[in-house]
This record gives structure tokens, sequence and C-alpha cells, in this order.
């Protein structure tokens, strides 16, 4: 992990956790604002110990070890007129989420959001955790394509 480090005075960390049955829930800590968890950074500092500690905090237990924190995306956000955010977004292994607290599943989270571009980051975010960055998609020509099937 390198020293990265965040560029706005606020970081959301949408922070999968799984349950027993490997389904990504993710917890926040300010209810009236947008979900993930919430921090005031601290400029001259990497954004992953920041990260690291505000998620030991809430969830009440070390996860330095098991915070898997995706460095290659970070995307700004307008959290309100004035305030702007840097989103970014982790997983937890060999840590279970705990019963109680604000917990939702992505859907849910995404259903929430308003339909504005507040909405992109946490889209973006949902494509990290489901492996977008490690896709090797290529584009097909259909007549390309069509010549190696008989009609």
């Amino acid at each position: 992990m390198t020293n990265i480090y965040c560029k706005t005075d606020r970081a959301i960390l949408i922070l999968g956790v799984p349950d027993d049955r490997g389904v990504l829930f993710f917890p926040s800590n300010r209810a009236d604002e947008l979900p993930g968890l919430h921090l005031d950074v601290k400029p001259l500092l990497p954004i992953f110990d920041q990260l690291t500690g505000l998620a030991s905090a809430v969830l009440k237990q070390d996860v330095a070890r098991s915070l898997h924190l995706f460095d290659e995306f970070a995307d700004e956000i307008a959290i309100n007129d004035s305030d702007k955010g840097t989103v970014f977004v982790g997983t937890l292994s060999q840590v279970t989420k705990p019963e109680g607290g604000p917990w939702a599943v992505m859907p849910a989270i995404l259903r929430a959001l308003p339909k504005t571009r507040v909405r992109l980051p946490y889209l973006r975010a949902w494509q990290i955790l489901q492996g977008g960055l490690k896709l090797n998609t290529k584009a097909v020509d259909p007549a390309e394509l069509a010549k190696y099937f008989d009609d």
C-alpha cells in the first residue's frame, strides 16, 4: 500500500463487510448524510491509516490486517452545496458483520440515493467491488463474429 493522501477535507469509506454467507453489508456512521463511513481528514497523514482507524473504531475491533483498500479508486463527490469529499472503497477479510447498527446492502443504498450525480461514485464503487478493476473486456465486431456461426 503506497502512501495515498486525500485531496479533500472529508473522506467517505464505502466498506464492504461480509456476513457469514459472504454477502457484503455497508456500515454508515452519519445517518443524516450520504451512506458510508465519514471521516474529517487530517491533511498530512496517509489516508489508509486514517481509514483503518475509522473502521476499527466503528467495528470496535482492529481491522488493520484485514482491510483491503482499493487504492486505484478515489472519486470526488459533492456532499452538499459547499462541501466536497472523496469516496474510497474497501473490503474486509477475516472479519464478519457484527449484529446491529445501520447496515445496508449496495442495492438498497443505490435505491435510497437521490437520482443525481451523487449516485455515480456509489455506482463506480459497486463496479469495483464486483471486480471491475480486473476485467479484461474486448469489443467484438458482429460481422467478424457472424462468420464463425451457421445461421
